[in-house]
């Protein structure tokens, strides 16, 4: 993590993203305790480089890796108040999470959101508006709760030239965003 931090500070990033497991194993009661102890000391370590650590939402309980539900999710940042979050669309919506409760109940604290959408099934990273996940709540969300929150497409695949007028498409729609 130092050597992270330490390049993090050279190339001035805005925010360096942690994730509190990916799979687990064990009882979760005692996973969590050992995040938690490790949060505590990723986040101390980043302050001592003034970098800014943000918690991605990760886990999906089709596979039986999501440690922490939506309420967990969002006390982490009571417990660790200099955390911002970063929100993944995907992860949420395969979760059950409602996306545009997140956004108002994060507000502030939400820094940037991977926005890519699914079929609620599986986490495939496909471009806006081929999943099911409902994308006018979400941006009025952001719009109203989060409008300086990093959007980040975080796609699978889309062409080079596609990406472009699809960004474009996604801005004449849901407004000027941070993308």
């Amino acid at each position: 993590y130092a050597q992270t931090f330490t390049y993090a500070q050279k190339i001035k990033a805005e925010f360096v993203v942690v994730h509190t497991n990916e799979g687990y194993h064990g009882e979760a009661a005692a996973v969590k305790e050992l995040v938690y102890q490790r949060l505590t000391e990723v986040i101390s370590l980043a302050q001592s480089y003034g970098v800014q650590v943000v918690i991605e939402n990760v886990g999906l309980r089709p596979c039986g890796s999501l440690l922490f539900d939506f309420e967990e999710y969002l006390a982490l940042f009571e417990r660790y108040p200099q955390a911002l979050a970063l929100l993944d669309t995907g992860h949420a919506h395969v979760n059950g999470w409602n996306i545009p409760e997140t956004v108002k109940r994060l507000q502030k604290k939400l820094l940037a959101v991977h926005v890519h959408d699914n079929d609620g099934s599986g986490d495939s990273h496909q471009p806006v508006g081929l999943g099911t996940i409902e994308w006018e709540p979400y941006f009025a969300s952001i719009r109203d709760y989060a409008p300086n929150a990093l959007q980040i497409l975080e796609y699978a695949y889309i062409e080079p030239g596609v990406l472009t007028e699809h960004l474009q498409k996604l801005e004449s729609r849901y407004g000027a965003l941070r993308f």
